[in-house]
């Protein structure tokens, strides 16, 4: 069976795999290779691996008991009488194999147990924009975060531990303050993951759009993607100024590009840019940016793709430009527009 990735691994042992990585990965410690693995990296303190390091040790006292019960069992099996239609070493012997397999559960289950109820809890911030809501957070290194609508992201409080570690939802501008020591790490679908120092670049990850993009403004990112779908074995990208990782959901197909600075990075200073674009994607795009609900009258095929850019405008002087465009008529009631 072939070796899980370490990324795969890791999210294993820290308890945020999918199922099936899950699976994927009890599969392969059941081999030969998984079992040297345990025994190399799980219960050895001076392997130095952070994400595994004291997390399955056993203490000492504890596995003491169980290995003394085991050799007052061996004792009992050499001592044991014979009996017809009974073997009362046999029986001993039984209790010998039960001790035998506890013994690594143990080494796995106490200890967790005991992580638990000792370890402080780590508080989580969570920041939200719902549709027609964009935000900027500082946060504690410096680092700044433009935060689009109808998206999300998660941190630990004070951004603390070894790696600045951000969880997105949806799309978000990053500017990055450099620290050599502690990577900037931006966590998407628990499967793709865009590392930095010192760096600016967008994101855009919303759970309804096909692609993932990830565009480099300035600096240096790697792109990680171990997304079950990507059809490319080169899961590792890095990213120059001017450049993008997209990335496809559906079909596992991943490229690199060069990208429109205004309709990719526009977003964050007020500006819609559109060019060529078809209704189907700004029709979600207007929804976001303006908070209301688009309730389409017509086929969406039948609206034909608008070229244009708008800053701080208006909605409805947004939509009665492309209604002359496009050929369409709408109306406005409230948050529901209606296309027809």
């Amino acid at each position: 069976m072939k070796r899980p990735s370490d990324y795969i691994i890791e999210k294993y042992f820290n308890d945020y795999a999918s199922k099936e990585d899950a699976e994927i990965v009890m599969e392969w410690l059941n081999t030969k290779e998984g079992s040297e693995y345990l025994d190399e990296h799980l219960f050895n303190e001076d392997d130095g691996i952070s994400s595994h390091k004291g997390k399955f040790l056993f203490t000492d006292a504890a596995l003491q008991k169980l290995e003394s019960k085991i050799d007052a069992q061996k004792e009992k099996i050499s001592l044991a009488p014979k009996r017809k239609g009974f073997s009362l070493a046999w029986y001993i012997a039984a209790s010998l194999v039960i001790l035998l397999i506890i013994v690594p559960v143990l080494k796995f289950t106490l200890q967790e147990k005991q992580l638990v109820e000792v370890a402080p809890a780590i508080k989580m911030e969570f920041r939200k924009n719902p549709q027609g809501q964009k935000s900027l957070l500082s946060l504690p290194d410096g680092s700044r975060i433009k935060l689009n609508a109808e998206s999300s992201i998660e941190f630990a409080e004070g951004l603390q531990g070894k790696t600045r570690l951000i969880k997105l939802r949806g799309e978000a501008f990053f500017e990055v303050a450099e620290d050599s020591t502690r990577p900037f790490v931006v966590q998407l679908y628990d499967s793709i993951r865009v590392m930095a120092l010192g760096t600016s670049f967008n994101i855009s990850a919303y759970n309804d759009d096909d692609n993932i993009e990830v565009a480099l403004a300035t600096g240096k990112v790697q792109v990680q993607n171990y997304y079950k779908n990507l059809l490319d074995d080169n899961n590792e990208q890095i990213l120059s100024p001017g450049e993008a990782y997209q990335f496809n959901k559906k079909n596992g197909e991943a490229k690199n590009r060069k990208f429109d600075l205004r309709k990719t990075l526009g977003w964050k200073d007020g500006i819609l840019y559109f060019n060529d674009t078809p209704f189907k994607e700004i029709h979600r795009t207007l929804e976001r940016w303006y908070g209301v609900d688009i309730q389409l009258n017509k086929s969406e095929n039948r609206i034909a793709s608008f070229t244009g850019e708008f800053k701080d405008e208006t909605l409805k002087n947004v939509l009665e430009n492309m209604s002359v465009a496009c050929k369409f008529k709408y109306g406005i009631k409230g948050k529901k527009v209606i296309i027809f």
